[in-house]
């Protein structure tokens, strides 16, 4: 099933240089403490986007990683801010003393592209626990760190700080996504090998599916006369690498030294970390309890279905004065802009209001309500509140970056129903959706995630929607749309007929001032279903024996929503997320 993006972005390497510098100048005007820890760490992540930028640019003109400019500078400005993030997270107050001087040393094309680090923006990967993980390694100065790009620019840069070692160096593994390879020239193997390191530090967050990054620099070392005993891994979890790794790389990962301190051990019940931070913002102890991956549901109705491995990491803090939900929106400047998409939401009525932002996570009020998926509300009040909210975000919040286009949307779909339901269905289902260029999208920030349990039926009947922040800026495929997408994805939740979407729609475009296009809304409402198949498909796959039952239940409701679509047929009200009257 296709699912997953891996977008990139086009940047001008002097604006994010601009951008780094009005970071530390603020932080330096601040006393210690978490804000100013929490900007520090906002400049070394833009830092590393920077810096892996201008060397994948450099890599791509010479077909191979060397010892240039963009290679030596970046790295000598990572491994700075890396020991600046050391000495803060130390408590020390510290910026990198030689910022002025090496920032403006990372030049290269006027215009670069750069990757968000996922592990930073959506899967609670701190930096901080690789700073742990080096500490406690045993290795030493004598050791060569080597970061895989994208995010090991910036991690590799804070483990060469915390080992007291020389900068790292990066490297950009290529080649089909299960089997990598490395491009290097003669200037950087000399400089990787051939410098008297006694160990060798490979960086990186995963593994993943394969573990074919970490791999193939192993293998590159070991081909060059590095002994395995030499080699060390500093991955972001604990576990092996998944189905697709190759019987060499999985022996090798098995027998070889690993250093991970994963988040619970760095930030929970420890003094002066999380339960600390959120204390102080609500102004009592708390205490934390997990809800992530699916527990949740424990608290709501155990038969919901969850997609428990993508979800974020998240936590009850349970105070004197109440109860508050603490949910992962994003390290740095990711944090700030989704907590301010909070207090927007918030003050229209639409979502519980955020009381702060915590190095990463939001913390609002726990608010109880009846799930929409679980509650009777009359249809007519259903398409009005619905109505306000999307034309709300359609009209307020602007996309932000790309999405996919509708051609890849298209070709998604094509897939997705061929592995679902046979070629002929989906050539049936797929005949209607046209070409692509026949349409004229307005890209908004969609909400991307209409489901039954993501909305409060509060006691006075109106909705509040619970998680509206970052479904159209996370590791999938969808990303920015047309506002016809959410139209179209609450048709298939909540089983909308034609007169009834057409109603939503028009709704939407009469908030908007933009009229929704009902021929791109039909187009949607093809895509959006094959979409979510695909998603829950996979979710199905990885998920636990007891929580497979309703992720199949889901599944099967949107196979049948695009049957019937086939059949030019509409849903029964009964096929529905939520009880309507």
């Amino acid at each position: 099933m296709l699912v997953y993006g891996d977008r990139e972005h086009w940047e001008e390497p002097a604006q994010i240089r601009a951008e780094i510098a009005r970071v530390l100048t603020a932080c330096a005007g601040l006393p210690p403490g978490l804000a100013r820890h929490s900007l520090l760490v906002e400049a070394f992540i833009r830092t590393g986007e920077l810096a892996q930028g201008l060397i994948d640019a450099a890599f791509e003109s010479r077909g191979a990683d060397d010892l240039d400019p963009a290679q030596l500078s970046g790295n000598r400005l990572q491994r700075s801010f890396g020991e600046a993030l050391c000495n803060s997270w130390d408590e020390k107050i510290s910026i990198p003393p030689d910022w002025e001087s090496l920032l403006p040393a990372l030049r290269g094309p006027e215009i670069i592209r750069t990757k968000r680090p996922e592990g930073y923006a959506f899967y609670a990967l701190y930096p901080e626990s690789y700073v742990e993980a080096a500490r406690r390694s045993g290795l030493g100065s004598d050791t060569m760190v080597i970061g895989i790009r994208s995010i090991g620019t910036s991690l590799a840069g804070v483990v060469a700080a915390a080992l007291g070692a020389a900068p790292a160096v990066t490297v950009r593994p290529v080649g089909h996504p299960f089997q990598r390879e490395l491009r290097i020239a003669e200037a950087l193997e000399r400089h990787i090998v051939g410098t008297g390191a006694r160990n060798y530090a490979i960086v990186d967050e995963g593994p993943g599916l394969s573990g074919s990054s970490f791999g193939c620099v192993a293998d590159w070392l070991e081909a060059r006369g590095i002994r395995p005993e030499h080699i060390h891994f500093f991955p972001s979890h604990g576990g092996d690498p998944g189905p697709e790794a190759q019987p060499r790389h999985r022996q090798r990962w098995s027998q070889s030294s690993r250093h991970v301190v994963d988040f619970d051990a760095v930030f929970l019940g420890r003094p002066g970390r999380l339960e600390g931070w959120i204390g102080e913002l609500v102004r009592s102890p708390v205490t934390l309890s997990d809800i992530s991956g699916g527990q949740w549901r424990r608290r709501i109705d155990p038969r919901l279905p969850a997609d428990s491995a993508r979800e974020r990491r998240k936590f009850i803090a349970r105070s004197s004065g109440g109860s508050w939900l603490v949910k992962f929106a994003g390290l740095g400047a990711e944090g700030r802009m989704k907590f301010e998409k909070a207090q927007c939401l918030a003050e229209a009525g639409f979502s519980p209001p955020p009381i702060g932002l915590c190095h990463g996570f939001i913390v609002q009020p726990w608010v109880e309500g009846t799930p929409l998926g679980l509650a009777h509300i009359e249809r007519k009040r259903l398409l009005a509140q619905l109505g306000d909210y999307l034309g709300f975000r359609a009209a307020r919040l602007p996309a932000s970056g790309a999405g996919a286009s509708l051609g890849e949307l298209f070709s998604m779909a094509r897939y997705n129903l061929t592995e679902a339901l046979g070629e002929t269905p989906a050539t049936q289902i797929c005949a209607a959706l046209g070409k692509a260029g026949d349409y004229a999208p307005y890209p908004v920030d969609i909400d991307g995630r209409l489901h039954g349990w993501e909305w409060l039926v509060m006691q006075d009947g109106s909705l509040l929607k619970t998680d509206a922040l970052d479904h159209s800026a996370t590791h999938d495929l969808v990303g920015f749309q047309d506002i016809a997408w959410d139209i179209a994805g609450a048709a298939t939740e909540y089983a909308l007929t034609l007169d009834e979407t057409a109603q939503l729609g028009e709704r939407v475009g009469s908030i908007t001032g933009r009229p929704v296009a009902p021929r791109l809304v039909a187009a949607m409402r093809i895509c959006y279903p094959a979409f979510q198949l695909g998603l829950w498909s996979l979710a199905a796959a990885s998920a636990a024996e007891a929580d497979r039952p309703a992720i199949e239940t889901l599944c099967g409701r949107y196979g049948r929503y695009l049957e019937m679509l086939s059949n030019h047929g509409e849903l029964a009200p009964e096929e529905t997320g939520a009880r309507t009257g």
